[in-house]
């Protein structure tokens, strides 16, 4: 079996989608996690978390840096939910081992040490991708492939609620857009697809009945941010992200040239594509939901 080498590039805490795409790649026999980084907000409260999920899994080996907190330009307001961290750090966790190395020099370090087997998927703001790509150009010829979960192209959509950007590119534009004109094997996985998988209480109590303290983490908070959104299922994007590294066939994709608004101060963010054959950029048209949702299912309960 070949395993596909990934770094995640997280804004884990936030929405609850971020703990089940680490969750994913942790589980998951065909990747070969080679390191986490965090980014916006509070990003060493995300890295803690990310690095007691890693602890509760018994991959301490697995290193967490810390990233980028603003924005390139900061010039835009941060989103903070206020949960974050709630129901899985404690006071003991302050002190928990996180790497010195800052997230866009650490990412480009593990680029050099795995030349062309490096995918890296990216399921928060881009801002730790672009400066990455600002401190080494050639990393977009290095990297294997970068998997982005953001963007939206077809507008309208209720679930928007009249937005016109998708939030992880909303959030750092500009970074977005120098991640899309890197030069680097892309692709886009953006709500067209990810609004159409997502996970509920029958999920989370298929993860409890697995028992163990990782897996309980998980559900847990699954759970509260069931509680604390008022929902009754919630949207899997990042985790189809993940998914898509290893089940490509899960998705359909088209070759586009993808362009990220930043001029606009209503659709900052925004994402626009065409159809280009020649492009190193492809974008998630489609998606076997059921298929999807039982393979994700299938990994977080499996027997460790």
């Amino acid at each position: 079996m070949r395993r596909r080498k990934v770094w995640l590039d997280t804004d884990i805490g936030t929405d609850v989608d971020d703990c089940v795409a680490l969750a994913l790649a942790i589980c998951c026999p065909e990747i070969e996690l080679i390191g986490v980084s965090t980014v916006y907000g509070d990003a060493a409260l995300r890295a803690r978390m990310a690095k007691k999920l890693l602890r509760l899994a018994g991959r301490s080996d697995v290193p967490v840096h810390v990233g980028c907190e603003s924005p390139l330009l900061g010039e835009r307001a941060i989103y903070w939910a206020g949960w974050e961290g709630e129901g899985i750090l404690g006071p003991e966790d302050e002190e928990l081992g996180l790497e010195l190395k800052h997230a866009a020099i650490a990412l480009c370090d593990a680029a050099r040490s795995h030349p062309n087997e490096l995918t890296v998927v990216a399921i928060g703001p881009l801002t730790n991708l672009a400066a990455a790509f600002i401190l080494w150009p050639g990393l977009a010829q290095v990297v294997s492939e970068v998997v982005v979960m953001g963007g939206y192209l077809r507008l309208g959509d209720a679930a928007l609620s009249g937005r016109l950007a998708e939030h992880n590119f909303a959030c750092d534009p500009e970074a977005a857009s120098i991640v899309f004109r890197s030069g680097a094997a892309l692709t886009m996985v953006g709500l067209d697809v990810t609004l159409q998988v997502s996970i509920g209480m029958p999920e989370v109590e298929r993860m409890e009945s697995c028992g163990d303290p990782f897996r309980l983490a998980v559900a847990d908070q699954v759970r509260r941010y069931l509680h604390n959104t008022k929902r009754t299922r919630t949207y899997m994007h990042d985790p189809l992200a993940v998914a898509s590294v290893v089940r490509a066939n899960l998705l359909s994709f088209e070759p586009c040239r993808v362009q990220i608004e930043t001029a606009s101060p209503i659709a900052a963010g925004a994402s626009w594509a065409a159809r280009e054959e020649s492009s190193k950029t492809r974008v998630a048209t489609r998606v076997d939901a059921q298929a999807f949702e039982t393979f994700l299912l299938e990994q977080l309960t499996r027997p460790r």
